[in-house]
């Protein structure tokens, strides 16, 4: 699954619920609330986003070094406060919220700061 491809299609959701379909169609959870603030963040940033933006926002090149090379690993995944599962995988920063999937129960979560 393409995360820039999953994001950009998600920006173009207009409700909370069409962003939830789509979350399902790719086998991912989404609450209602998480939902709604998922699109407010996109929307705020969204204006009209490059490709090159959009991978950064996915996670594509954030940071330093590019596509996975040393270092980070599994300490980048962040506990689940679902299933407890280390098993959160950063999808995307705005401002001082990161969004994670978790690939262990498939919800969505914030982590601040």
């Amino acid at each position: 699954m393409d995360r820039s491809e999953i994001i950009k299609k998600a920006s173009a959701c207009s409700t909370a619920e069409e962003l939830q379909a789509l979350a399902r169609e790719y086998g991912m959870d989404i609450d209602l609330n998480s939902a709604e603030q998922f699109l407010k963040d996109l929307k705020r940033t969204n204006t009209e986003i490059s490709d090159d933006e959009l991978d950064m926002v996915a996670g594509g090149g954030c940071g330093g070094g590019g596509g996975g090379g040393g270092g980070g690993g599994s300490s980048s995944l962040r506990e689940c406060p679902n299933c407890g599962k280390r098993k959160g995988e950063k999808w995307m920063k705005i401002d001082n919220k990161t969004w994670y999937h978790c690939t262990g129960c498939s919800i969505f979560f914030i982590e601040m700061g």
